[in-house]
């Protein structure tokens, strides 16, 4: 008696876990963008590996190979039960008035279970995914002349944490090619700032250090829907007929993230103190007032459409636009920098034909390219960022070992990204960015995990 397979897997299992847990620890975790102090922070840019690579698109992208979270219509198309979880590495370069700052940072992106309820007709997924990131630490210094005196004030501004959201979703296909589906996110969001205000030449001075932490704990939820059109190849071709389905199939797909007030609690205290940041500092007094506030969260949504012959080559194209002139902080007025964000994506994929050399490991990859344009939710003096990149990547394949799982075949993607944000006024922060995006599909069937001999 031999149990083979769940062996293996759970070696290649212990295998990725163990290097993203070694990758999460020795890394820098969150942003590096001094904007992350407004509201609660950047928004994560954060796609499946696959769909990363052809430009960030997910509307209408639906299949056995990634787990689209990001729509929850395309749950309904599973087959087999997928386990996903990802990580990405940037290098992030940025510049103002010709000064030049770098970072290198890399987090854990997601977690997600995909599970067939009824196959090909009802669908689930839960899971994991940062929604929200604060990052920033960076000094000011200012001259105050009154008269004939001159006193220098320095000021110290830092920021971390950042918004998480663990989400459970459904997808069903209630007409033939047509799926419906929501996802239920329970958000949880952390975040602390600190803004010091000190003499640095006066040892002896009165400071002021104020500190805030905001906690956010409540639901969310959004929508989407699918439909494909499937018909077959009616053309006479001189091509001989390669070993797939000869049909093509047009994917249509819609999303909708509704806007929602989330409760929060605000933490603020104010202390005084005496000395510099560089010597030993002494607290002379503490102010703190606890109070619950409300976050106004933005509403989005998306449209796309993708067309090809499924597991041979398919393209893509992505519109959608996130309303952040909604958002409200802390039951304040709408932050002034803030616009409604839009983004463009156009890609594809595509694999080798069958009847190539199978001797060949590039006979057994797919390859994928993308690009995306369009502007940020940040409009520093009115003018909005622009945002461009392009992307490559590939699907590596880890096969079982006999010809029957190769339907389950498991796969590593990996995406490759440059991108640039671009202000539309050369005083404002312009940075690029490269960025490798990695995940996991692992997939197996339900209830044949063991095979006795």
């Amino acid at each position: 008696m031999r149990i083979p397979r769940m062996t293996n897997k759970l070696r290649l299992l212990g295998l990725l876990c163990g290097l993203i847990m070694c990758t999460s620890a020795v890394a820098q975790k969150g942003a590096f963008n001094p904007y992350t102090q407004l509201g609660i922070g950047s928004p994560v840019y954060n796609p499946v590996a696959a769909m990363s690579a052809m430009g960030g698109g997910f509307n209408a992208l639906n299949g056995n190979n990634f787990i689209n979270y990001q729509n929850p219509a395309s749950y309904s198309t599973y087959e087999y039960m997928q386990f996903q979880f990802g990580f990405d590495v940037q290098s992030i370069t940025a510049t103002r008035n010709g000064a030049t700052r770098k970072a290198d940072l890399a987090s854990f992106n997601q977690l997600a279970i995909g599970l067939p309820i009824l196959k090909n007709r009802i669908g689930m997924a839960f899971g994991y995914t940062p929604y929200t990131n604060v990052g920033y630490n960076f000094t000011s210094n200012e001259r105050i002349v009154a008269n004939a005196d001159t006193v220098d004030v320095g000021y110290t501004y830092e920021g971390n944490g950042g918004t998480d959201r663990f989400f459970i979703g459904f997808g069903g296909s209630p007409i033939k090619n047509w799926s419906i589906g929501f996802n239920t996110y329970f958000y949880l969001g952390n975040i602390d700032r600190t803004k010091t205000s000190y003499f640095p030449d006066d040892f002896q001075s009165t400071n002021i250090q104020s500190l805030s932490n905001i906690r956010i704990a409540d639901f969310g939820f959004d929508f989407g829907t699918q439909y494909s059109i499937n018909f077959k190849d009616r053309t006479d071709s001189l091509v001989p007929k390669i070993n797939r389905k000869d049909k093509y199939r047009l994917t249509f797909g819609a999303t909708y993230v509704l806007g929602k007030t989330m409760s929060a609690k605000n933490t603020s205290v104010a202390r005084y103190f005496t000395g510099t940041l560089v010597d030993q500092f002494y607290y002379q007094d503490t102010i703190a007032e606890r109070q619950k506030v409300k976050i106004q969260f933005p509403s989005g949504f998306g449209a796309g459409v993708s067309f090809g012959q499924p597991d041979y080559w398919q393209l893509q194209a992505d519109f959608n636009m996130t309303m952040w002139s909604q958002f409200r902080y802390a039951n304040q007025t709408a932050e002034p920098l803030y616009g409604n964000s839009y983004n463009i994506t156009l890609g594809g994929e595509v694999k080798p034909l069958e009847s190539s050399s199978k001797k060949s490991i590039f006979n057994k990859l797919t390859y994928r390219i993308g690009g995306r344009y369009g502007m940020s939710y940040l409009r520093p003096g009115g003018v909005p960022f622009q945002e461009v990149g392009g992307s490559l990547g590939i699907g590596i394949p880890i096969l079982s070992n006999d010809a029957f799982r190769k339907k389950l075949a498991s796969s590593l993607n990996v995406s490759f990204e440059y991108g640039m944000s671009i202000p539309g006024n050369n005083t404002y922060t312009q940075e690029q960015m490269f960025r490798f995006v990695f995940s996991f599909n692992l997939r197996n069937k339900w209830f044949d995990t063991f095979k006795f001999q």
